[in-house]
């Protein structure tokens, strides 16, 4: 999951963006400075987990993440709806059922959650794409793979497949763990990775990504910047590099029961950091220069000195001395000064930090929400000229109120 710190990170890219953008317009009011707000860190945060909540509709389960899959070309996806993994999704191959799943389905309510498809706990069901001659899965090329599901609880069964990886040089997958999570294993030679542990019975999004010829795969969960899980590929030894281990992509053992949204791949490394970060902060525009004062008017050249008298002639036919300068000419007077820079007030900073603190975080008590605030308000003042006394008064307007709104929301 995503750290305070990394929050903070998030959140900077869209505050700084958000009051350079003001400042650029003279005077705003609270309702667009929230909007503001609100788009910019939407940009910003973008698949990284830090989403309101998700609802599945009809039923109790509720999400802790928002997954991403909608803002990215897939190779292939499914919404794990319109039919079996064949008839609706990208698969060619495995075992479908009534025993082994139901379709439009979160645990035993058939028809009445479409985009779904539960596993129903019973053994011999599965998925499997073989592209043939396609060179998608490549170890030279890398690939990345998402899904998302709900376990039925947090006590899986041991060593059951989630996905199954092939590609043209090592086979791996990704199982349940009975500790309460997942873990990768690689086929030959064996190799298991630590035990991740999370709430399976959560909506959990999973990526697992091999870069171009790496030597690894890393599993990424619920949109967090940095793998939860590293696996070493070592090469692979027969019987497990034979066509039917090798080139494939497998899913969803029956025998594991959960509910399952949808599973995408395409070919290539698509990190949360190389897909949302970069582009986060690459999209962050700053506000528009202020009009450059006028010039001011050339003062006039001062009148030329007088000539020196003639020097008398020398004995020797010496020459005279040189004449006194004149003076110098008065110097033109100052243009006027250029029109002052707009200014932000203070309110509009302090709802503007409040509204990013309410959205993009839940403090558990008033000490945690203003030092999370404090961050944030000192992010929003950067390059900011306040309307009423220095940057530093505003700061202490700023956190005072602040104070009072926290305290208001913890209370409700």
């Amino acid at each position: 999951m995503n750290t305070m710190k990394q929050t903070i990170a998030v959140m900077a890219v869209a505050i700084v963006g958000l009051v350079f953008a003001d400042t650029a317009r003279a005077q705003v009011t609270t309702e667009e400075a929230t909007a503001i707000a609100q788009k910019a860190a939407a940009a910003a945060t973008s698949g990284l987990g830090l989403g309101p909540s998700q609802s599945v509709d009809g039923s109790a389960y509720v999400s802790s993440y928002s997954p991403g899959n909608g803002t990215e070309d897939w190779d292939r996806y499914w919404d794990c709806g319109g039919g079996t993994h064949i008839t609706g999704g990208w698969f060619t191959a495995g075992n479908w059922n009534s025993a082994t799943f139901n379709s439009d389905d979160i645990f035993s309510n058939p028809d009445l959650f479409p985009g779904w498809v539960t596993a129903n706990g019973n053994p011999g069901g599965s998925w499997y794409w073989y592209p043939g001659n396609s060179t998608t899965i490549t170890a030279e090329a890398g690939a990345t793979v998402e899904f998302a599901f709900i376990g039925v609880n947090n006590n899986p069964p041991q060593g059951e497949m989630i996905l199954s990886w092939g590609d043209d040089t090592s086979p791996f997958s990704l199982r349940t763990s009975s500790e309460g999570g997942v873990y990768m294993h690689h086929d030959s030679p064996p190799n298991d990775s630590a035990v991740y542990k999370m709430d399976m019975g959560d909506y959990n999004v999973f990526r697992l990504v091999r870069e171009p010829n790496a030597t690894k795969v890393d599993l990424y969960v619920n949109g967090g910047l940095s793998p939860a899980l590293s696996l070493p590929l070592t090469g692979c030894s027969l019987p497990w590099c034979d066509g039917g281990n090798l080139n494939h992509l497998g899913a969803a053992s029956s025998k594991y029961e959960a509910a399952w949204d949808y599973i995408a791949m395409t070919s290539g490394a698509e990190t949360p950091i190389s897909r949302e970060i970069s582009a986060a902060i690459g999209g962050s525009a700053g506000g528009a220069d202020g009009a450059a004062g006028a010039d001011g008017a050339a003062g006039a050249d001062g009148a030329a000195g007088a000539d020196g008298a003639a020097g008398a002639d020398g004995t020797a036919g010496a020459d005279g001395t040189a004449g006194a300068q004149g003076p110098q000419g008065k110097a033109g007077a100052d243009g006027p000064a250029g029109a002052d820079a707009p200014c932000a007030p203070c309110a509009t900073v302090t709802n503007v930090v409040f509204e990013a603190l309410c959205k993009l975080t839940s403090p558990t008590s008033l000490q945690e929400a203003l030092d999370c605030g404090g961050v944030l308000a000192n992010l929003a003042l950067l390059g900011v000229n306040p309307c009423d006394g220095t940057t530093s008064d505003c700061y202490d307007t700023v956190m005072a109120d602040l104070s009072t709104l926290v305290a208001e929301k913890l209370a409700d």
